[in-house]
């Protein structure tokens, strides 16, 4: 069978493990690959750090999202070992991987449309399905950082009332004449944050801006693989090459965010939870069972025995 490599040692797949039950006490979740948030080919593994795909380009997003300050995590990249003779005449492996919103197409690479920004592995940046030449390539091995700011929004002046209540009737009026879908929804108009911007690493090299002034949202860490392609999630705190002179927060720091029953992505991975959690059930009967104290007899328990 074909094989898929991982650089993610047994210790600290155990400390994600062990962690994960008073996280869940306090509503704080580790940020994982979600299933949840991924296109249904995705083969999650390592304990939901490793999203590998077999066939055409799809997406995996993160469990977590970040809409404001500046954020990094890392990805390493990894193709499967193509053994048998159906695998060894299929196309190049590769990867497109960056950010997406919740809209972004998940049966896509990211950077297929406005909700999505991405850095190919051949050396370009997508957005909209649009390719520009950005960085060097990369391949097998390599680690690629994910560099985003997203800074706060200039304060806008608000809308005339007296126009909302002339939009308002116009809109009623179209509806009351048939002249408009009422179950259609608006086309939503994106909203550019001015100084905005994303910035790509291989191997603790920064590549340079690839995205400046893109839409708002809330952004998910977010990787497409096509033909066998793996990326393997270090969200934090440690990392094997952090960005010098730039500042930021390590993705892991969102799991101590505590989430609430309002928040519409509060169980987006239960099901990783979940799973991780029957993994540290059994681990604990196998590995942690107390022994059991033995009590000194009573006086009257030494006089029958006597």
């Amino acid at each position: 069978e074909d094989e898929i490599k991982s650089d993610v040692s047994e210790d600290s797949r155990t400390e994600v493990l062990y962690s994960t039950r008073s996280r869940r006490r306090n509503k704080c979740y580790p940020v994982l690959y979600a299933q949840k948030n991924s296109a249904s080919e995705i083969i999650l593994s390592n304990n939901f750090l490793t999203a590998t795909n077999l066939k055409g380009y799809a997406m995996a997003r993160a469990s977590h999202y970040v809409s404001r300050g500046q954020w990094f995590w890392e990805g390493t990249l990894y193709f499967t070992e193509r053994k048998s003779d159906e695998t060894k005449n299929l196309p190049p492996s590769a990867a497109r991987v960056g950010w997406s919103t919740v809209k972004g197409q998940l049966q896509a690479g990211v950077g297929f449309d406005e909700y999505s920004y991405s850095y190919q592995s051949i050396g370009k940046a997508f957005h909209q399905s649009r390719g520009k030449k950005y960085g060097r390539s990369f391949g097998e091995g390599d680690v690629i950082g994910f560099y985003i700011d997203l800074p706060e929004p200039p304060v806008t002046v608000k809308e005339n009332s007296d126009t909302k209540n002339v939009d308002k009737e116009e809109s009623s009026l179209s509806e009351a004449s048939g002249t408009v879908d009422s179950n259609k929804k608006p086309a939503e108009a994106l909203k550019v944050l001015p100084s905005s911007r994303i910035i790509f690493f291989v191997n603790g090299e920064n590549q340079g801006i690839a995205f400046e002034n893109i839409n708002e949202g809330n952004y998910y860490p977010a990787v497409s693989m096509y033909m066998g392609a793996s990326v393997v999630a270090n969200f934090g705190p440690e990392f094997k090459f952090p960005p010098k002179d730039l500042s930021y927060k390590p993705i892991s720091e969102l799991e101590n965010v505590p989430k609430t029953e309002e928040d519409e992505y509060e169980h987006l991975h239960d099901d990783e939870i979940e799973e991780v959690e029957e993994e540290e059930s059994v681990s604990e009967e196998i590995i942690v069972k107390p022994k059991k104290r033995k009590r000194a007899p009573s006086a009257a328990q030494e006089l029958k025995a006597k």
